[in-house]
């Protein structure tokens, strides 16, 4: 009922030991690298240890983030693409690089691949750059083939649910809006 990069990520952590700790180890370097994203984002927002450190404790402390690394959920490597994804955008804003589209709609790809719900950064994203002095942005190929390039890492997962009657999407479709799951 999720995409696959959780169970990739699993498999790649227990190549060489079939330990509970291998198992779950992807929660703690997916725990890591999105509080480093989250220290390193809010000291070039904010310039400031205290916030960039209450930051990070505040991401640690959330129930969901404490859960899913200890469990090892699809939450994790979807918390670390958003963060990530969040970023990467930043650095668009503040270098005005083009560069950076391409890394953020791997990320994005990659959260896509993590969790159904990574679909919702785009159009939060696209939102931003519509109302803000970002939009010029959007005279631009950059955002469009970014989006695309996110999109071509989900196809394997269109692929097999179109082969599977939708089965995930209508799984997840009934789930979240509390009707039939499939």
């Amino acid at each position: 009922d999720h995409p696959p990069l959780i169970a990739y990520a699993i498999r790649f952590t227990t190549l060489f030991s079939q330990q509970e700790l291998w198992v779950r180890f992807m929660g703690i370097i997916g725990a890591v690298v999105t509080s480093v994203a989250a220290w390193v984002l809010a000291m070039q927002l904010f310039h400031d240890r205290k916030i960039a450190s209450v930051s990070v404790i505040t991401l640690n402390v959330l129930p969901l983030t404490l859960a899913g690394s200890l469990i090892i959920t699809p939450d994790i490597p979807s918390f670390l693409f958003w963060g990530l994804t969040l970023y990467l955008y930043w650095q668009i804003v503040a270098t005005q690089k083009a560069r950076y589209w391409y890394f953020m709609g791997i990320a994005f790809g990659l959260g896509l691949l993590s969790k159904y719900t990574g679909v919702l950064v785009a159009p939060c994203l696209f939102l931003f750059v519509l109302f803000t002095d970002e939009r010029r942005w959007l005279k631009t190929i950059h955002p469009y083939a970014a989006f695309l390039l996110g999109c071509a890492f989900f196809l394997p997962v269109l692929y097999w649910n179109s082969k599977h009657h939708w089965i995930s999407f209508a799984y997840q479709l009934g789930h979240g809006l509390g009707g039939a799951t499939y």
